[in-house]
Order: structure tokens, then C-alpha cells, then sequence
């Protein structure tokens, strides 16, 4: 292979996104080893997205269109490229039948590298576009690629923006662009895929610029469904279901849990992580201790300052405490955090349930070590636990709610959750650290673990039973 392409280079782009993290979009020489990968492979493409500024300049993901039977050869070709240019394939998300992101990331100091590239075959959903037809008719571009025919890209982009419901000024711009390129293909493509008056009213806004009507009513300005034959939809209906099926047998969210004494800075990492981590995540969804599925009492719910002040339960009301909080972990878990993980969204739990074994006098739990210890083999487990750990010294500094002799305690038992038989799934992070340092130790281990998990369930490293 070559050597990488210089992610460093002025190609890309390098955004502030509200927190810690610089982002950056990796493009230039990256974007073109991508296109020689996919020609050295025989697999014809074309680029869908607005390509005016590429490969210099990627502001979003990149959207590609290849036949249907090169779909399945992508994910060793992706993981090759990404090896090639120095990132990471950390997640593929399968968000219709025949089509696939695949999300390519590193950490660089404090500046995420982010590449965003979706495939798609036969496009199905804002609108029906055959990737043979498509490819046909592909042109190539100077610099190197191909694109998607003039027509092509409008329809695909018109039906895009209408099924998001939004169409910004430079997208309105790009779609007249487009237009006036092809004006023949266009209008043909409004005739075949929206009707004539639809067609009429979508030619009034690119020649006026003025997209208010189309964009107030997006349902009524839809292309109209192609006419199949039964046995096609039926055969459309199972692959769609298969696809359901799987994206809820193996969610591309991600689930993570940050443990820690108070004063080990929990609140300030999780702060950081949500700003951060909307750039690779649709949402961000942050969970106090638990699912609070259950609603429990107003006075456990209630925030205290002095959480070792009141006194324990008693026993039986321990145990009692214990299961019904183990069934707001499981139900919790079903109801509220799965269905989000299937969404691809990014689940933040501040405190965990193994705060329970760690700091049993905050939850006034008297009952048995036993069974906090068997009961937490039986609840979920996040993709990825977050321990912050500091000398007992640096964490009483900071607060001084719990004594010296309570955190020595306490870290002891947080730092056991990382022994061999969980050390896939815990981190321990030096918080003693300055935030920024911190910080790059949680993006870290959280690109290792999506990276690893991806991998696995692609097949490129063997899946390993879980612990």
C-alpha cells in the first residue's frame, strides 16, 4: 500500500463544536484514496453529494451510490482504507436494506478526526432511483471521480431535503445548481417521480429561489411511490423486516457508564462528552443513576448534599429498595435505553447500579453484600464503564462531603470492577489530571471500544463470548 495521505493537510475542515474537542472533517487526499480504493476493486460509484468542493472540502458525509451485489464487499475494503489513512472504523449503521455509513474516526491531541462515508444501492426511500441507471449514467469529474448525473443528484437531493423537512439557503443554492445544469433531466425527473403539478410548483421555487410553500407542506410535495408488482413489495416488506430485526439484535448506539467517589469530576467529563459527541451521534441521552422507568418515592428522588446524613433503611426495606431498583435497571433498560440504542443515539448514565456495592449508606441499604453483588450479574451491562480515579487526597480537595478513610473505600471497590473477567468492558481513568487530559483518555477508550465492537460484528476480528 501507499503511505497515508497526510491528514494534517489543509483539505479538511476543523470546526469547534461546543466543547473540548476541535472536529475535523479528514477530506483532500483521504476523500481520493478512498476513490482509488473502490476503482482498484472494480466496484463502479458515484458520488450523490454535493461534490462542487471535493476532495478539497467535506462538510458533512459523503454520499456514495454502487451496485447492489458490491455492497457486501465493503466492510474489509472500508476497514483497509481507514487502516490506510490512519483512522478508525469505529461504527457501520445499516439505516435502510441496502445501505450502510460507515463512521471512520482518530484522536489527534484535542482534535477529533471524523470521515463519514453512506453507501447505497438501490435507493428506496425518499425516493426509488435504480444504482445500474444511476451508475450508467454517471459522469467524471476533473479531479479525479465520478458523480452522479445532474438529474440524478437533484432528485436524490430534492427528496432527501423533504424528508428531513428543512432546506437551508446553500442547499436551496446547490439543488439550482443543479437545475440549470440539466434542465431537460430535471424536469424529467419531477414529471416521473413527483407528477406534474408537483413538477410545476418545484420549477416555480428553483426559478424564484423561493422554497417557502414546498418546504411548509413536505408531505404533499413527496414522489409518488413506484408501481410494483405484489410479489416485489411482499419480497420488499421481508428484507425491510430483516433489517428491523438485526438493527434491534445489534444497536449502533452506544450505552456508558461513568462511575466514581463524588469529586472525581464525573459531572464535568459527562458535560464535555454530550457537547462533543454530537457530531458522530444523532442525540445524546444523558440518565441519572438509573432508567427511572419506576418512579419510586419523592424523597428518593430528591437531590442531598450530605448523602451518608440519613440514616439506613432497615433490613427487609433494604431488600425491598434493592429489587425494586433492579427492576427499573431491567425494565428501564427494555423500555427506555434499548429503543434508544436502536436509534443509534449515544446513552450516558451518571452512576450506575454498581454505585450500589460501592456506596451502599447513599441509598440507605442495610441488607446483604450477597445480594447486591449476585443481583448486579442479572442487569444490564453498558458497552463501556468509565471509572475516574485519583489519590484520596486530590478527590477530598475537590469535595469534602465524604472523608479520606470513605473514598480509600470506595476506590477500592470501583477499581475491582476493572479485574480480568470485566476488563473489556471498564476503563480506568486517571482523573488527577488536568480536564483536557481526562478527556482524552475517555475518548480514547470509548474509539477503542466502538472500534472493537465493530470490527467484530463485521467479521474482520472473530466475535468473542461476552463476559
Amino acid at each position: 500500500m501507499n503511505s497515508p495521505p497526510a491528514l494534517s493537510d489543509p483539505a479538511g475542515v476543523t470546526v469547534p463544536c461546543g466543547g473540548v474537542l476541535a472536529i475535523r472533517r479528514a477530506a483532500g487526499a483521504a476523500l481520493l484514496a478512498l476513490f482509488s480504493i473502490l476503482d482498484r476493486a472494480r466496484i463502479r460509484y458515484a458520488v450523490l453529494s454535493d461534490s462542487s468542493q471535493l476532495p478539497g472540502t467535506l462538510c458533512s458525509d459523503l454520499d456514495l451510490i454502487i451496485e447492489n451485489r458490491d455492497l457486501p464487499v465493503l466492510p474489509p475494503l472500508i476497514f483497509a482504507f481507514a487502516r490506510t489513512i490512519g483512522l478508525s472504523l469505529v461504527r457501520a449503521i445499516s439505516y435502510e436494506p441496502l445501505a450502510t455509513s460507515f463512521h471512520l474516526a482518530s484522536l489527534d491531541g484535542e482534535t477529533l478526526s471524523l470521515l463519514h462515508v453512506d453507501f447505497s444501492g438501490d435507493i428506496r426511500a425518499s425516493i426509488s432511483l435504480s444504482a445500474s441507471e444511476v451508475l450508467d449514467r454517471r459522469q467524471p469529474n476533473p479531479t479525479g471521480f465520478f458523480v452522479a448525473a445532474p438529474s440524478d443528484a437533484f432528485a436524490y437531493y430534492l427528496a432527501k431535503r423533504l424528508a428531513k423537512r428543512s432546506l437551508e439557503s446553500h442547499q436551496a443554492g446547490y439543488l439550482s445548481r443543479l437545475f440549470h445544469e440539466d434542465r431537460d433531466g430535471c424536469t424529467a425527473m419531477l414529471r416521473v417521480h413527483w407528477g406534474a403539478a408537483q413538477a410545476d410548483a418545484i420549477e416555480h421555487a428553483v426559478a424564484t429561489n423561493d422554497w417557502t410553500r414546498i418546504i411548509a407542506s413536505p408531505a404533499s410535495f413527496r414522489p409518488r411511490p413506484p408501481r410494483r408488482k405484489p410479489w416485489i413489495v411482499g419480497a420488499a416488506a421481508v428484507r425491510r423486516a430483516a433489517h428491523i430485526l438485526h438493527r434491534v439484535r445489534q444497536p449502533t448506539g452506544f450505552f456508558l457508564a461513568c462511575l466514581g467517589p463524588d469529586g472525581a469530576g464525573k459531572s464535568s467529563v459527562i458535560a464535555s462528552l454530550e457537547a462533543d459527541s454530537r457530531q458522530e451521534f444523532p442525540l445524546v441521552q444523558v440518565f441519572h443513576l438509573r432508567p427511572g422507568l419506576l418512579r419510586g418515592t419523592r424523597a428518593g428522588r430528591q437531590f442531598t448534599a450530605e448523602p451518608h446524613a440519613r440514616p439506613p433503611r432497615s433490613r427487609v426495606a433494604s431488600v425491598a429498595k434493592f429489587l425494586f431498583l433492579s427492576g427499573d435497571y431491567l425494565l428501564g433498560y427494555w423500555i427506555r435505553v434499548r429503543p434508544l440504542l436502536t436509534r443509534s443515539v449515544l446513552v450516558i448514565f451518571d452512576r450506575y447500579v454498581q454505585d450500589l456495592a460501592a456506596d451502599a449508606r447513599r441509598f440507605r441499604y442495610a441488607g446483604p453484600a450477597w445480594l447486591i453483588r449476585i443481583g448486579i450479574r442479572f442487569l444490564p451491562v453498558p458497552d463501556l464503564t468509565l471509572v475516574l480515579d485519583a489519590p484520596s487526597s486530590v478527590i477530598h480537595a475537590r469535595k469534602q462531603e465524604l472523608g479520606i478513610e470513605e473514598i480509600d473505600r470506595q476506590r477500592t471497590i470501583y477499581r475491582a470492577l476493572s479485574s480480568p473477567s470485566r476488563r473489556n468492558h471498564v476503563r480506568i481513568i486517571d482523573a488527577s489530571r488536568p480536564l483536557h487530559s481526562v478527556l482524552h483518555q475517555c475518548y480514547a477508550a470509548i474509539l477503542g471500544t466502538l472500534e472493537d465492537r465493530t470490527l467484530r460484528r463485521l467479521g474482520i476480528i472473530p466475535e468473542r463470548k461476552q463476559p
